[in-house]
C-alpha cells in the first residue's frame, strides 16, 4: 500500500513537488563535517520537535535526510486528514508509516470537495494505525460523514484504540450526531482520560450504557440547533464518568425549573462555565452539586449586573440548608464581566478558604474595597486566606496600596497582586512584565504612565 500511495522511496507526492533550487547550484551543506551536521540536527529537534516539518528537514542535506528517515518521533505529529484533498491524505499516511511504533495523534475533517479518497476509504487505510492513536480529533459538518463513521465502526473488528487518551468531536449544523458516536468507544478505549464534545446532541444518551471509568476531563459546548439537551441526558452523561475531575461547559442549557435537585458530581474539582449572559451561566451553576470543587471560573460575554447577585447568594447558601457554604473547598475563583454594583460587601463570608481571586470587569472598585479589613475586627474580612489577586479593570493606584498595607497590618497579607488596567488618568496602567518589591510584598506592574502613591499622573496638573 505504501509504495503505491507514496512512491518507491516513500516520498510519493512530495517528490512530485521538489523544492525549487538553481540547477547549477551546489549544496555546500553536504561538505560540512558529519559530526557538525548531527549536532545542528539535534539542536533543531530539541527546540522544534513539536512544530518542525520533517519533509523540509530532509531536504537540507543528505545527512539530515538519513537522520529524519530514522527518527520516528519527528513524524508523530500527523497532519489533519481533510477529505477531498488527496495531498493531505498522502502526507498523513507518510507520517503514520514513519512514526512506527510511537503513539500518534490523528485528526479527520470532512469536506464538500469531491476527491479520490472519501471517508470510508480513508478509514480503511488508517484503521491499521489506530492501535497507536492516543488522540483522535473529528470535525464533521455533514451528517453523511457521521453516518459513515458509525457504520464503519459498527464492525467489532475495526477501530481498535487501546491507547486512546483524548477524543475531540466537533460537529457542524448539518451533522447532528446520535449518542452512538460515544457508545462506539465502549470497551475500545479503556485509557480514555479527556473528551471534548462540541455541538454533539445527547438526546438518546439517557438510554445507553456507555461508561468511561477513567475519564477525568470533559469539555461540552452547544450551538444551534443543539439547544434541546435536557436534564436527564446530562445526568446520564455525568453518571458515565464517575471520576470526572474537570468540567468545561459553554452555553449551559438547563432552565430554572431543572435546578432542583442538583446533579451530584462528587469528585469534580475544577468547573468552568461560559455563556452570553451571567444569568444563564450562574443559573446553570446551581444545577450542579460539587462538594469537592476547588476551582471555579464564570465567564459572561456581556458585562451586565443581572445574575451576579444571585451568584453571591448561591455561593453563600448551603445545599443542605445548614451553615456551611456551597463551595467549602473552593480555593480559586475567576469571574469575567463582573457587574460592579452587585459585588463587594455581599461577598463577606463566602468561600472563606479562597487563596486566589481573579476579577475581570470595567469598574470593580467596590469589590476591591471589600478586600480592605475593617478596623478592630476579623469577622468582616473577606477571604482571610487570600494570597494572590488579579484585577483586570479600572482600579486606583492608591487603593492598591491601601489594600496591601491594611491586610499586612491585620496579619493576612497578600503575596502577589497583579493589576492590568488602561482606563483613567489616576489609574495604574499595568501588565505582568516587571516586578517591584515593597516591604517584602510582590507587585506585578508595568507603569506605562508614571503615577505617584496617590495615583496622580506625574508631570501633569491635577484636574
Amino acid at each position: 500500500m505504501d509504495s503505491a500511495l507514496l512512491g518507491g522511496d516513500g516520498q510519493g507526492i512530495f517528490d512530485q513537488h521538489p523544492v525549487i533550487l538553481n540547477s547549477s547550484s551546489v549544496n555546500h551543506v553536504d561538505e560540512l563535517p558529519i559530526e557538525l551536521l548531527v549536532r545542528i540536527f539535534k539542536i533543531c529537534v530539541i527546540f522544534e520537535e513539536k512544530s518542525c516539518r520533517p519533509i523540509l528537514l530532509s531536504r537540507v542535506s543528505k545527512c539530515w535526510r538519513i537522520l529524519v528517515m530514522g527518527t520516528p518521533s519527528l513524524w508523530t505529529n500527523v497532519p489533519t486528514i481533510s477529505l477531498g484533498r488527496s495531498w493531505s491524505f498522502h502526507l498523513a499516511m507518510l507520517h503514520l508509516r514513519r512514526s512506527t511504533p510511537l503513539p500518534i495523534d490523528i485528526s479527520l475533517e470532512d469536506s464538500l470537495l469531491p476527491g479520490k479518497y472519501g471517508l470510508k476509504e480513508v478509514l480503511m487505510y488508517i484503521d491499521g494505525y489506530m492501535n497507536r492513536c492516543q488522540s483522535l480529533t473529528i470535525h464533521f459538518g455533514l451528517g453523511s460523514s457521521v453516518a459513515e463513521l458509525v457504520q464503519f465502526a459498527s464492525d467489532p473488528s475495526r477501530l481498535h484504540v487501546p491507547v486512546l487518551e483524548r477524543i475531540n468531536v466537533t460537529l457542524g449544523a448539518g451533522a447532528c450526531a446520535p449518542s452512538t458516536v460515544l457508545s462506539l468507544l465502549t470497551d475500545r478505549a479503556p485509557l480514555l482520560d479527556g473528551m471534548t464534545l462540541h455541538s454533539v446532541t445527547l438526546r438518546s444518551l439517557a438510554t445507553t450504557t456507555t461508561t468511561f471509568p477513567l475519564l477525568s476531563r470533559l469539555d461540552l459546548a452547544w450551538g444551534p440547533p443543539f439547544f434541546g439537551t435536557a436534564r436527564e441526558e446530562l445526568t446520564r452523561l455525568f453518571q458515565s464518568v464517575p471520576l470526572l475531575d474537570t468540567l468545561i461547559i459553554r452555553s449551559p442549557l438547563l432552565h430554572d425549573s431543572e435546578y432542583s435537585p442538583p446533579i451530584l458530581l462528587p469528585h469534580l474539582r475544577s468547573l468552568e462555565l461560559t455563556s452570553s449572559t451571567a444569568g444563564r451561566t450562574i443559573g446553570f451553576s446551581r444545577a450542579l452539586s460539587t462538594p469537592s470543587l476547588s476551582s471555579l471560573i464564570i465567564r459572561s460575554e456581556k458585562e451586565v449586573d443581572a445574575g451576579w447577585k444571585e451568584f453571591v447568594d448561591s455561593i453563600k447558601a448551603s445545599t443542605s440548608g445548614g451553615d456551611e457554604p456551597r463551595y467549602p473547598m473552593l480555593r480559586s475563583l475567576e469571574l469575567h464581566s463582573v457587574g460592579n454594583r452587585v459585588l463587594g460587601v455581599g461577598f463577606t463570608g463566602a468561600c472563606p478558604a479562597l487563596t486566589h481571586l481573579s476579577i475581570h470587569g470595567k469598574a470593580i472598585d467596590l469589590l476591591a474595597m471589600s478586600l480592605v479589613p475593617k478596623p478592630s475586627t476579623q469577622s468582616g474580612i473577606n477571604w482571610p486566606c487570600l494570597k494572590s489577586v488579579e484585577i483586570h479593570g479600572t482600579l486606583y493606584a492608591g487603593l492598591v496600596d491601601l489594600i496591601m498595607e491594611k491586610r499586612e497590618q491585620a496579619g493576612i497579607g497578600i503575596e502577589r497582586f497583579y493589576v492590568h488596567t488602561v482606563d483613567g488618568r489616576r489609574c495604574i496602567s499595568a501588565i505582568l512584565d516587571t516586578i517591584r518589591m515593597k516591604n517584602g510584598i510582590e507587585y506585578d506592574f508595568l507603569e506605562e504612565t508614571p503615577v505617584d502613591r496617590d495615583g496622580n499622573v506625574m508631570g501633569m496638573m491635577s484636574m
